[in-house]
């Protein structure tokens, strides 16, 4: 009779045969590495060398069968195997995928200086944080922190990142030219580091992409934080008052002072 075992250490399987089991929880293996040698050995159920066999720690998987009954088993649990592994391989790679391509090198809040907080609010803090991205050091730190925030796709994580970063009313204060009496975007360093968080979490995300995005959400600033609604009460038109009564009064006036004019005339 053979056995199925799984050497408990290892986390391996093997066939050996009854007489190579010590009791429920180990077996005795042979010291060799040829493999034909200890194939014939299994078959053979060759008496094992206590002195010279080492002893491993096992469970039993399958016993009391037939070596060809058990070798079948063993095939088809290791094509089993393969077939989870191969699975799993696959699991691994798309979530692995997924997750480069939501987040890169989560970072902490320590991770930027203490002295850049987000969002910028003004331009004097605006002002003082482009000082900052000056040392390289602190824009890699910056691009790392941004890249966090991630998104579905490029111009949703733009958006993402931009409503992180800069107040709606400091926004609206730009446009990506600095036509029409406002500033430019779109030559300040944190559209560097913008483009560069970006891509780093999307690599097939062109630099005209994030531009355009960019251009988008600066476009729609003034219409965000309920700007929009107050724009729209701005625009109702005032009531015109209405002067028909005012005149009807007029009128009835000037008829009583004809009146009493008839009077003293007739006096």
């Amino acid at each position: 009779m053979y056995i199925l075992i799984e050497f408990t250490e290892e986390k391996c399987l093997a066939i050996i045969p009854e007489n190579w089991r010590l009791g429920r929880t180990s077996a005795l293996w042979p010291n060799t590495q040829n493999i034909a040698k200890l194939q014939k050995m299994v078959r053979l159920k060759q008496d094992p060398d206590e002195q010279e066999w080492e002893s491993y720690p096992m469970r039993v998987l399958y016993e009391n069968a037939r070596d060809v009954r058990l070798f079948t088993v063993l095939e088809q649990i290791k094509s089993s195997q393969l077939k989870q592994q191969k699975t799993m391989e696959s699991i691994l790679k798309i979530v692995e995928g997924n997750a480069s391509q939501q987040t890169a090198e989560p970072v902490s809040r320590s991770d930027i200086p203490e002295d850049i907080e987000f969002p910028l609010n003004n331009l004097e803090e605006l002002n003082a944080f482009e000082v900052r991205l000056e040392d390289i050091n602190v824009q890699k730190s910056v691009i790392n922190h941004l890249s966090v925030v991630g998104g579905k796709t490029p111009k949703d994580m733009v958006r993402r990142v931009l409503k992180n970063t800069v107040k709606s009313s400091l926004a609206s204060q730009y446009n990506w030219y600095g036509k029409k009496g406002k500033m430019p975007f779109g030559k300040l360093r944190l559209t560097t580091v913008l483009q560069k968080a970006v891509r780093k979490v999307k690599p097939d995300c062109s630099e005209l992409e994030v531009e355009l995005a960019t251009r988008e959400w600066l476009r729609t600033a003034t219409d965000r934080d309920g700007g929009r609604k107050r724009r729209h009460v701005d625009m109702v038109p005032e009531p015109v008052p209405d002067h028909r009564e005012q005149d009807q009064e007029i009128s009835d006036n000037d008829l009583d002072n004809d009146a009493e004019t008839d009077v003293s005339d007739e006096q």
